[in-house]
């Protein structure tokens, strides 16, 4: 029975204390989201969370910051923030959709967390330019909840990079410290369910200010920003146009905005597409290079692979026996890899709730020459045991 096969990492939750300070990317795999697990989806509230942001020392600048020209943006002496525009964010409905009217024109927003009902909650929107320190926007996000900051078309491709990664970095201290002075916030926390928990709600908080501010992209899908060799994506353009037609470029109006997009947003797709083109080694896989594809969480931080990896090297024999195994929420494959790589398995079903997750994985598996060990279908588990069809649905898999 395939039941009998779930490859389990209970031993490896086991090693973790959750006293210890450890890497917050471990704990996404330590303690992976399932519909069904019990949790508070409520994000902490932002200002509860504001007094404990650490700054970093004056001498603490990013190489990004010192190469595009940024000097020290923790002094305000060359920067007046009057100079700065700003508007109210006033909106316009075009069919279904409902748009932001501003003075550098018309704009859908996409890839947002703000729901397209809570969208009108915006009041102000602020515009950015080179040089703007991180911490005003900080100020700005901490003082008004209801805004969205946006870069100026006048401003440059890495200036708007470096100002982005300045206040991310902040972010981040606030809740992880920094190098002089590391900060662990589950400290307090007296199981890994409130690790998972704690862990949660500061990524909502911090993805919730950080999808705050955002880029213009024109209709081309191309950015409106300056600056030599702007990057230009495929993937935005498909996700921008997922069904245009050559009918489309013929309609004017309200139909040929334009679109704000996260800066995060923006990144993510960026980064995916460089991966899908130049692949991410991984170590316990002698090396050899997995392809993600977009939406399809990448290898990059391989702390749980280490992990695994002890876990493969002291149960090799055993977990050979077993037949078939089943690995659930395949993403990429490289956990269902390592097990060919290190065991020899031979009998592997893969099943991912993401279409583009059994997409990389049948696509990697041919890569590595392992597609006749690994076999990837679609599947909600989840859904099949609310719906009470699990075991029905996997018999399905042979």
């Amino acid at each position: 029975m395939l039941r009998k096969a779930f490859l389990s990492l209970g031993k490896m939750t086991k090693l973790v204390n959750p006293r210890t300070s450890l890497p917050y990317p471990v704990l996404n795999v330590l303690f992976p989201y399932t519909n069904n697990y019990y949790f508070s989806t409520m994000p902490t509230k932002a200002q509860e969370h504001e007094n404990e942001i650490v700054v970093e020392d004056e001498e603490d600048i990013s190489d990004d910051e010192e190469s595009t020209g940024i000097k020290k943006q923790r002094s305000q002496r060359h920067f007046n923030e009057e100079t700065l525009q700003q508007e109210e964010c006033k909106f316009v409905e075009a069919g279904d959709k409902l748009l932001i009217k501003s003075h550098f024109g018309l704009f859908e927003l996409k890839g947002s967390l703000i729901p397209q009902e809570k969208i009108k909650n915006i009041k102000t929107l602020y515009y950015l330019r080179d040089g703007v320190p991180s911490n005003y926007v900080r100020k700005i996000l901490k003082a008004d909840p209801h805004c969205l900051v946006i870069f100026e078309p006048s401003s440059h491709y890495p200036n708007m990079r470096a100002i982005y990664r300045s206040y991310q970095k902040k972010l981040y201290m606030q809740f992880y410290g920094t190098k002089k002075k590391p900060r662990n916030p589950f400290k307090n926390c007296k199981s890994n369910k409130e690790i998972f928990n704690l862990s949660r709600r500061i990524k909502i908080q911090i993805k919730s200010l950080l999808t705050r501010i955002c880029i213009i992209v024109n209709y081309d899908a191309s950015l409106r920003i300056r600056g030599e060799n702007v990057p230009y994506s495929d993937t935005l353009k498909s996700l921008l146009h997922p069904e245009k037609t050559a009918k489309d470029d013929t309609k004017v109006g309200f139909y040929k905005h334009d679109y704000l997009i996260p800066v995060s947003y923006w990144q993510g797709i960026h980064s995916s597409d460089q991966w899908e083109k130049a692949g991410i080694p991984v170590e316990f896989l002698g090396g050899k290079k997995i392809y993600p594809l977009y939406s399809v969480w990448p290898p990059t931080n391989q702390h749980y692979l280490t992990l695994l990896n002890d876990y493969l090297e002291e149960n090799k024999d055993i977990i050979k026996a077993k037949k078939p195994i089943l690995e659930i929420g395949s993403g990429t494959g490289v956990l269902s890899f390592m097990l060919v790589h290190k065991c020899g398995c031979k009998d592997i079903y893969a099943i991912d709730s993401n279409i583009k997750a059994v997409e990389c994985t049948r696509y990697n598996a041919q890569i590595l020459d392992v597609a006749g060990a690994i076999k990837a279908f679609p599947m909600d588990l989840v859904q099949s045991v609310n719906e009470k069809k699990s075991e029905e649905n996997l018999k399905k898999l042979k």
